[in-house]
């Protein structure tokens, strides 16, 4: 048995806090584990379950929830999960800190300076866990040693996030008020530059110029973050001379939804699209695989741990570096050509072989096998 102090994130969608929940609902199965949770102010204090729920069913909220602060038990590892980085000791056991560097660097701002960061601890050494190889670049690069920095991948619930019959499919349609008859690219998440969204944008433009039945649904993440994917389809086509007409084949999706919600999302569109920048992991091209649904994502970077290619074509991309700092340059052509072969009806997506093999590879219970091994290593 072994007893793990979890200090993290609960209750909002923000992608640590998501990442935080999945591994204690997962490792919650584990009868060799007792779970204890400290609650971490979280980095914007506007932020709550009210406004940016984690959109769980009651009965997972619940279990969340349920996971007790230590009360006077020691435990035998912690392990800290939220951001700015909290790098500083632990009172006992061994002590574990999440991070991602998805321009394969640790700025110093993502450091924790706090009170408590100048205190002295019983345990000062610090290991790092980090979901992809890509990601762990940047903890080396900070002076953290190979042995200390570890990798375990993000992975999907197959109970959530599942295909959909065809028919249910279009009922959902025309339930949400969308077209039955369209292609459907969809992609969600902080509209931040390294996601890609303006040279998204600009693609869909040259697509839908050759395919008018296609259609670009947005989501964005503004409960959290404040940006809003309106504003960046009006910056590109203005920037780029785009047709006004654009607007009426982008659809932007503003609420924040719950998780069955994004599940009917995802299944709803025909091809998801990422032409990121720089990643940590990008866990919703995984999530819209499990769906069934096709991808379409950039070469080279975090992805390249979990990308398959009956549910994966890449985007040629070109590795860039600056100031310490790697990211991928997406090359339009690419992108573009990609979009018209799914358009076309050529993505060659196989959700029979996809679905298990994500739900065998890529579970959360996977994932948590592999932490959980990590931890008590």
């Amino acid at each position: 048995m072994v007893n793990i102090l979890v200090q993290g994130w609960r209750g909002i969608s923000h992608s640590y806090a998501m990442v935080n929940q999945y591994q204690l609902l997962a490792l919650l199965q584990r009868p060799d584990v007792t779970l204890f949770h400290d609650d971490l102010p979280f980095f914007h204090p506007h932020w709550s379950a009210k406004t940016c729920a984690a959109g769980f069913d009651a009965e997972r909220v619940r279990k969340i929830a349920a996971v007790p602060p230590p009360g006077g038990a020691a435990p035998d590892v912690t392990y800290r999960i939220a951001f700015p980085y909290r790098f500083y000791g632990a009172p006992a056991g061994r002590l574990f800190v999440f991070g991602t560097a998805e321009k394969r660097r640790v700025p110093a701002d993502f450091v924790y300076q706090g009170d408590e960061a100048w205190k002295r601890y019983p345990v000062e050494t610090v290991d790092i866990v980090t979901p992809s190889n890509w990601s762990k670049e940047g903890f080396l690069r900070y002076g953290f040693h190979e042995r200390r920095v570890h990798v375990v991948p993000h992975g999907v619930d197959p109970a959530i996030f599942r295909p959909m019959p065809r028919d249910q499919r279009q009922g959902e349609r025309r339930a949400n008020g969308l077209p039955e008859d369209k292609f459907i690219f969809l992609n969600l998440g902080a509209t931040t530059a390294n996601k890609g969204l303006e040279i998204l944008i600009r693609a869909f433009a040259a697509v839908n110029a050759k395919y008018p039945d296609t259609v670009l649904l947005l989501k964005d993440a503004r409960a959290l973050y404040g940006f809003s994917a309106e504003d960046d389809v009006h910056d590109a086509i203005e920037k780029f001379g785009l047709p006004p007409a654009l607007w009426g084949a982008i659809g932007v999706i503003p609420d924040n939804l719950d998780l069955e919600t994004m599940r009917r999302l995802y299944c709803m569109a025909d091809a998801y699209v990422s032409p990121y920048s720089a990643e940590g992991f990008n866990l919703p091209p995984l999530e819209a695989a499990a769906c069934g649904v096709p991808v379409l994502v950039t070469q080279g970077g975090a992805t390249d741990d979990y990308v398959h290619p009956s549910f994966a074509r890449p985007i040629a991309a070109r590795h860039l570096s600056q100031g310490g700092e790697d990211w991928l340059e997406v090359d339009f052509d690419s992108l573009v050509a990609g979009m018209e072969e799914m358009a076309a009806g050529r993505a060659g997506c196989n959700p029979a072989v996809a679905v298990p093999w994500i739900a065998e590879h890529f579970s959360w219970a996977k994932a948590a096998d592999k932490l959980l091994a990590v931890l008590t290593g």
